[in-house]
């Protein structure tokens, strides 16, 4: 149905670059963004350098993590190595058999809310709910049950308006610097 619904809106036939940013809450300073990239190209190589290229503030929250055999673990990084996703399959199905070679750009555009071991204590806790529940044959508690509140709260503190203004701005500002990449790069069609 979206491929279709997409096919009808635009000329994929004439896609030259397509951007996928997948927002992520949970790890990082709180309110702060960290823009992850898995690749395993040099970074000076990907598109999503350049798309940073324009903000120096984008660049210093550009994190890459390397697929590549050899790479050794990373450091002072919150980034992880993601496996699959919706990118790489939107991608296919919308372009198998593109005439024009399409550029790709993935981010991961991770926002904090708690410190690390906050974030793993809920999850440790909503596991062992679940594991309980399935367990014993009884349906998963409300979610108003203090362990479900918990969790939804560490990866969306909604109840915080300044990280949830952050979130928003930074996202929104983000976006808007890819679609002016875009622009620039397309001759605005």
């Amino acid at each position: 149905a979206l491929d279709s619904f997409l096919r009808d809106l635009f000329p994929l036939n004439q896609v030259m670059y397509a951007i996928h940013i997948d927002i992520h809450t949970g790890l990082g300073p709180r309110g702060e963004d960290t823009l992850i990239v898995q690749t395993s190209k040099q970074p000076n190589d990907t598109l999503e350098k350049q798309i940073c290229a324009s903000d120096p503030n984008s660049l210093e929250r550009l994190d890459f993590v390397y697929t590549v055999p050899t790479a050794k673990p990373q450091q002072d990084t919150i980034a992880y190595t993601m496996l699959g996703g919706v990118a790489e399959t939107a991608l296919h199905v919308l372009f198998p058999k593109s005439k024009n070679a399409i550029q790709t750009a993935r981010f991961v555009q991770e926002f904090g809310t708690e410190p690390p071991l906050a974030v793993l204590r809920a999850l440790r806790n909503e596991a062992a709910l679940i594991r309980h529940c399935a367990t014993h044959h009884l349906p998963l508690p409300s979610p108003e049950h203090p362990i479900r509140k918990r969790i939804a709260h560490v990866f969306a503190p909604t109840n915080d308006s300044l990280w949830t203004t952050k979130v928003i701005d930074r996202g929104l500002a983000f976006f808007h610097q890819a679609v002016t990449f875009l622009l620039q790069h397309t001759g605005g069609k």
